[in-house]
Order: structure tokens, then C-alpha cells, then sequence
């Protein structure tokens, strides 16, 4: 009697080869986000910081990005413990007084402030965007920052007779 070779579906195969398919993949993607991981500005500075803690620059370039994103109380230890390194240094008295400046303003601008840096993050050719940031800085009598966000909108629209209006008041 011929021996019947029955016919199974070979799944188990398939199965196997979609595991590994998926599983190497996946370590390759595992792989990158732990060699090669993204770090922020302020990580990055940090990082630069734990190599050497004496170094003024690093410090102020630190303080100043935390300000950037609005983390006043960390630039404010972040000051304090850079004045232990170069008590006296102007630069970190001047951002010691911005600080405590920024702190007594009102909260609504600083909010609105916030609000407008990230629209104009998420969207960077959106000149009005650039122009309310230079307006609420003005409000505050930042006119570094003012004068900054006012270039930004006329490198944007160069014909924008608002923001024209706005630097002549400032520049006086």
C-alpha cells in the first residue's frame, strides 16, 4: 500500500518568518533610539556643564535657553550657582535682573508670550505670529526682543507698514 502524504498548510513557517521579519526590525529600532538618542538644547548644555563646571559661557548659554522656554525658576538656581564660579560676572547679574523683571510682570503677557512662541514654532512663516511676540515684548519694555521678533517679521513680509511703525517707535 503508497503511503498518503497528506498536505498541511506550512502557517507554522509563515508564523515564524513574520517573527523574525518583526523581530529584527525591531531590535534595529531599538538599536537607534538607544545609540544614537535626540537630545535638547538644554540637555545638550547640561551635558557640556557636567564637563566642566567652571565655565561661564556654558553657564550663561544655559541660563539663556532656559529662559527661552520659560523655565524661570531653574534659570534662577542656575544663575545663583554660576555666581558661586565668577561672583560679580556683569552677564549673569544682567540675566539675574531679567529674571526677577520677568517675575514681577504680569502673568497674562508672560502666558500670551508662551502662546505665540509656540504658534510661531509650529508654523516659523507666519509673520503675524512674529509681530504679536514683538508686540508684547515691546509691552514690556524688551526692545532687544521687540526689535528681534520685528526683523523676523519684515524678513517675512518685507512691506509690512505695522511692524515698520513699530521699530521707528522703538529705534526713537
Amino acid at each position: 500500500m503508497a503511503k498518503r502524504k497528506l498536505k498541511f498548510p506550512q502557517i507554522s513557517r509563515k508564523i515564524t518568518a513574520s517573527f523574525k521579519i518583526l523581530g529584527v526590525s525591531g531590535l534595529i529600532l531599538w538599536l537607534g533610539f538607544n545609540l544614537f538618542p535626540s537630545f535638547s538644547p538644554i540637555d545638550n548644555l547640561k551635558i557640556a556643564l557636567l564637563k566642566n563646571l567652571t565655565n561661564p559661557a556654558v553657564h550663561l548659554n544655559l541660563i539663556t535657553q532656559l529662559l527661552k522656554n520659560n523655565q524661570l525658576e531653574e534659570a534662577e538656581k542656575e544663575v545663583f550657582y554660576s555666581l558661586q564660579f565668577s561672583p560679580g560676572d556683569k552677564n549673569l547679574l544682567a540675566k539675574l535682573a531679567e529674571i526677577k523683571r520677568i517675575k514681577n510682570e504680569p502673568a497674562s503677557l508672560r502666558q500670551e508670550i508662551k502662546k505665540w512662541q509656540k504658534i510661531a514654532s509650529e508654523k516659523p512663516d507666519y509673520r503675524d505670529a512674529y509681530f504679536q511676540l514683538a508686540i508684547l515684548y515691546y509691552q514690556l519694555y524688551n526692545d532687544k526682543k521687540s526689535k528681534e521678533y520685528l526683523t523676523k517679521t519684515l524678513s517675512l513680509d518685507p512691506n509690512f507698514e505695522p511692524a515698520k511703525e513699530l521699530l521707528r517707535k522703538i529705534k526713537g
